[in-house]
């Protein structure tokens, strides 16, 4: 077994969770900029979701992503009384969604230890191209080497292109790497067919069987890996 040198990461129910659900803080966005609920009926809404959920995964630049926020405003709002500076204050609003997330108590101080051990650490996620923007907003940003979103690659895991991706520009091989995620399809298992080491993390909960579920677990776990200890899984 190599000695571990380098430790990837997924993001969103990994480092970060949830704290605000999507619908909520839409609903959110209206309010602050004035617009009434009562103007939105369910079928535009659920049209306006459709728009995002197919596309948020081709956008790939910070302006593809502004502009496809600005589309799913004018959908939901079109057909409205909201003026067209509103349906702009709305998709701006939308775009800075960072405080839907909140980090995983333990993880900035868990970063900063491994950090100090000379452990190199990375970012592998499914994320549109503002996933830069929002580790900075969470102050987590410069604890990597290497960011791999899927926004900005135009590829999603599970395909096994964006580990490899990451592995090559910190010129690492898959053995000497960790890679940390929530979910089982999309993290472990393309992580181990490329001969990592694989840690189910799961901070929030919605699987039954995990590796740890809390940062102190996953300390555990990492230290024992790195002493070369028993694997995981």
């Amino acid at each position: 077994m190599s000695a571990i040198s380098t430790v990837l990461w997924d993001v969103g129910s990994t480092l970060m969770k949830s704290v605000v659900p999507v619908q909520q803080f839409i609903y959110q966005c209206l309010e602050v900029n004035s617009i009434p609920l009562a103007w939105i009926d369910s079928a535009t809404f659920q049209k306006a979701e459709q728009f995002r959920r197919e596309n948020e995964p081709m956008w790939r630049t910070l302006h593809e992503e502004k502009e496809g926020f600005y589309h799913f405003a004018t959908i939901l709002l079109g057909g409205t009384e909201a003026s067209e500076e509103q349906i702009r204050r709305f998709a701006a609003c939308l775009s800075y969604y960072y405080d839907i997330w909140s980090v995983v108590p333990g993880i900035p101080a868990l970063l900063a230890e491994l950090r100090e051990a000379g452990i190199v650490q990375g970012v592998v996620s499914n994320w549109p191209p503002s996933l830069r923007r929002i580790l900075q907003h969470h102050r987590l940003a410069s604890y990597f080497q290497v960011i791999a979103g899927s926004g900005e690659l135009g590829v999603n895991k599970p395909d096994t292109s964006i580990f490899l991706w990451a592995l090559r520009k910190l010129g690492v091989a898959a053995e000497e790497c960790i890679y940390i995620g929530d979910n089982p399809v999309c993290d472990i298992e393309p992580a181990k067919s490329l001969g990592m080491q694989a840690i189910h993390f799961d901070p929030q909960g919605r699987y039954e069987v995990a590796d740890a579920r809390d940062v102190a677990e996953l300390r555990s776990l990492l230290g024992q890996w790195m002493m070369g200890g028993t694997k995981a899984g």
